[in-house]
């Protein structure tokens, strides 16, 4: 066809924006699209003649002569390039053909075997097709059920088990989404021939290994020839299926998956399964796109300073990243190094990370920007505190470039570094130690090449915070409680508010209102900690603070319990009805272990623990192994240790590996004229079966001639 597509034909768009001064204030910006060109198809039967492509942006001043120009073919579109940004957007003629005039021949397949149909699709572009099938006459289309399968890759017709009923004939149907057009095939016969027989499952319908894009959807196709009916399953071989975002229909044949992250990655397997046998297929589904791992984003920098711009992705295969600057090639790689900056560096840039499978975009603005001082959006606080014999820092942050000079007075007296006195680098003045003497103004002097300008602010003295009271060491047992106090001086023009803390971490007494509680009493504040637990224990800070200040003092809280659960206990030397159990020392919690008691039980029984015969027979805290006695021989144990001091029992340890004891050997015979019994030691529950042929060969020796 002439209309085809021709790899040389391409239009391209243009959009010019043109942003204001870079000396303009930081309330300006550069162009932003608020609505930019979207992919367009356009059907060659279309009764329109023409496309409408919208571009809309807003900056501060206004962007001027935004236009899109066509520069070479005025029908058919490839590329847009555009001043900031670069889009992309395929936009192609359509066009599906009419199938072949050919007739088709009849397919003739045995009742219970499977059957093919192919469709053979004609030539199109693109590749958006729907497949279904007609059956004798239109629109009578075929209902896809387990039995019968439409592949939308090939819009190939499967039929797992041909039936009588499936005699007639079939039209593969076609049509395309995007221009509303539909074609269909000449009719092709399907003759079962009457014939019974079972046939295992056979897998036809395969999805290929799959490549697919970050977050778009995926389906995944399979169905299988056979009598009975397959049933097919799909599973995921290195992972579970992603919750929420795979549906499974058409009786198993189609796996759609939704919203693909890089964890879908790996292999999903489809297995076909009837009475006469399986088959199984398996699927790579790779996830390859770039995605940012740093991106570039606005930035207003002084004149002549240094900057970095930096961006990185990810991706596989590893993505190519490049810069453009207002539209055009700028740097091959992902890094921009700006040193002594000039207005020229201004401009819209736009980092893009490509690899085969997709191109991202990042985009920014840099605006370099020269001005006198200026203190409109940020001037020296005009109230400033500082507590007696504290530290003061007052800030001073113009704006300005390139960056001015600062210097300080106090009144009319120009300030210098001193060892109470210290201009930073920044700008910002420090005072130590400071005295009612250092009350007054404050006034900050900053000057560039371009001008100068100064703001200032008054400094009043308070007196410092103190504490009077400060809390004291405490040491309580488990479930008792502990009380400590603070109790401070300071200014009286000043709000004072009370910070708990313990070990660094602030107390929260509305969540932990069961334990903690602060009160004043006799106004005095405290903090009652009730029920203690071993947890409790450590340093508590009482905090005192006010706007200007803020003073520490802690404590130390000793909390008391029952012992910890000793550890790594296992079992050793074991003979038919006794072990040895060896131990380590779990933590005394402040109280020194006592005792210790050994528990057993009885594994296959199901036995609750039980305590342990020892020797010997009282085990010292200070032990850490003991025999237990009188067990049962040929019996599988586990054993476990709990450790006892003055104020309780702590928690049990871990169960030891289980261990069987050695069996009993020794038995007891019997006989009589008619009867020979024998009998095992009450201890014994295995079975003497490596006995019964010496006792036999005993039997016959002492009974020999007897009937």
């Amino acid at each position: 066809s002439e209309t085809r597509l021709r790899c040389s034909d391409h239009l391209s768009l243009s959009l010019k924006l043109i942003g204001g001064s870079t000396e303009t204030p930081s309330s300006g910006f550069g162009p932003v699209f608020e609505e930019q060109p979207v992919d367009t198809i356009y059907p060659e039967e279309s009764p329109e003649n023409k496309i409408m492509m919208s571009c809309r942006t807003r900056a501060n001043p206004p962007a001027q002569d935004a236009s899109i120009a066509a520069l070479s073919s005025s029908r058919v579109l490839g590329l847009l390039h555009i001043t900031k940004t670069e889009i992309k957007s395929p936009s192609f003629v359509l066009d599906l053909d009419m199938f072949s005039t050919d007739e088709r021949e009849a397919v003739y397949v045995k009742e219970g075997q499977g059957a093919v149909l192919l469709c053979d699709p004609p030539p199109h572009f693109p590749a958006d097709l729907f497949f279904r099938w007609i059956l004798n006459e239109f629109p009578e289309f075929i209902s896809l059920d387990k039995r019968r399968f439409v592949s939308q890759t090939t819009g190939n017709l499967y039929i797992s088990t041909v039936r009588a009923s499936d005699s007639g004939n079939y039209s593969c149907f076609v049509s395309s989404p995007s221009i509303a057009k539909s074609v269909f095939s000449k009719f092709i016969p399907l003759v079962p021939i009457a014939e019974r027989e079972k046939y295992p499952a056979d897998i036809k319908v395969k999805s290929p290994d799959t490549y697919t894009l970050l977050g778009q959807n995926v389906t995944l196709e399979c169905f299988a020839l056979g009598n009975p009916i397959p049933q097919i399953r799909w599973r995921k071989l290195d992972g579970d299926l992603p919750v929420h975002r795979h549906n499974i229909s058409m009786a198993g044949s189609l796996l759609h998956l939704y919203d693909i992250q890089y964890e879908d990655e790996g292999l999903y397997e489809c297995e076909a399964d009837n009475s006469k046998g399986k088959d199984r297929h398996k699927v790579h589904l790779y996830v390859e796109a770039p995605e940012w791992v740093e991106k570039i984003s606005s930035s207003e920098r002084d004149i002549g300073g240094d900057y970095i711009m930096s961006c990185l992705a990810s991706g596989k295969p590893k993505p190519h990243v490049h810069f453009l600057k207002n539209g055009r090639m700028y740097a091959k790689n992902h890094e921009l190094h700006f040193t002594d900056l000039t207005f020229d560096d201004s401009g819209m840039y736009q980092c893009i990370a490509e690899n085969r499978h997709g191109t991202i975009y990042a985009n920014a603005e840099l605006r370099v920007f020269a001005s006198a001082p200026s203190f409109e959006w940020n001037p020296v606080k005009p109230k400033l505190l500082g507590a007696k014999n504290g530290r003061v820092v007052i800030d001073c942050k113009p704006r300005a470039a390139p960056r001015p000079s600062i210097s300080w007075s106090k009144g009319t007296e120009l300030l210098h570094n001193s060892s109470r006195i210290f201009i930073w680098p920044d700008g910002s003045l420090e005072l130590l130690n400071i005295t009612k003497s250092d009350e007054g103004k404050y006034i900050c002097f900053a000057e560039n090449d371009r001008g100068r300008a100064n703001s200032s602010g008054s400094l009043s003295v308070t007196d410092a915070t103190k504490i009077t009271l400060a809390p004291s060491n405490a040491d309580v047992s488990v479930g008792k409680s502990a009380r400590m106090e603070c109790a401070t001086s300071h200014d009286p023009t000043l709000d004072l508010t009370f910070i708990w803390s313990l070990d660094t971490h602030v107390i929260d007494f509305d969540r932990d209102r069961e334990h903690y509680e602060h009160k004043m009493v006799n106004s005095v504040p405290h903090l009652l900690i009730s029920n203690t637990q071993l947890r409790h224990a450590g340093r508590y800070s009482c905090t005192a603070q006010t706007p200007v200040d803020n003073v520490t003092a802690s404590a130390e809280l000793v909390v008391r319990g029952p012992p910890g659960p000793p550890g790594g206990v296992r079992v050793d030397e074991v003979t038919t009805n006794r072990v040895r159990v060896i131990w380590s020392h779990g933590t005394d919690n402040l109280s020194p272990i006592s005792k210790y008691t050994i528990q057993y039980r009885d594994v296959r029984e199901q036995q609750e623990w039980r305590e342990a015969s020892t020797s010997p027979v009282n085990v010292e805290g200070n032990a850490e192994m003991a025999t237990v006695i009188n067990l049962t021989p040929w019996t599988e144990y586990e054993f476990r240790v709990i450790a006892t001091n003055t104020l309780g029992t702590g928690p049990p340890s871990d169960p030891s590996p289980k261990i069987t004891t050695r069996e009993a050997s020794e038995f007891l015979l019997s006989s009589s004229e008619e009867t020979i019994t024998y009998q095992t030691r009450p201890w014994s529950t295995k079975p003497v079966l490596s006995c019964w042929g010496i006792f036999v060969s005993i039997a016959k020796n002492t009974l020999y001639g007897s009937k």
